[in-house]
């Protein structure tokens, strides 16, 4: 089960890498949209350590999907988590092609996210 800093150090890695992205490359913005993502499922799940709650791989997504809207820590997040998720699925699976201003809209949602797990943790 990784640990609370490991999940924290995966949210900075993807994030960071997201935004080095080309976006002038065909399909770099869908790939930027999932990456934003998962830095912000590394931020909830970094919450979760810190109570002994590990939602293992993509399995765990119903789960970690209740507990995001349930747990009152993640509550107050849980729009903005699950528009970038349903953003993320969209740019993987439905073929949705997003234009670089969603990029700042899901920049923000990671923002706020970040924002309101830190003194969580």
């Amino acid at each position: 089960m990784p640990l609370k800093q490991e999940h924290l150090d995966k949210s900075v890695h993807a994030e960071h890498l997201a935004l080095s992205l080309d976006i002038g490359v065909p399909g770099a913005i869908d790939w930027v949209i999932t990456i934003l993502f998962y830095s912000a499922l590394h931020q909830v799940e970094a919450y979760f350590a810190t109570k002994g709650i590990h939602h293992a791989g993509h399995g765990g997504y119903l789960g970690r999907d209740t507990s995001v809207q349930n747990d009152t820590g993640t509550n107050p997040i849980a729009k903005a988590y699950f528009r970038m998720k349903i953003a993320s699925i969209n740019a993987r699976y439905n073929a949705m092609t997003y234009s670089p201003e969603k990029i700042m809209k899901m920049k923000a949602d990671l923002d706020a996210i970040k924002t309101h797990i830190a003194p969580l943790l």
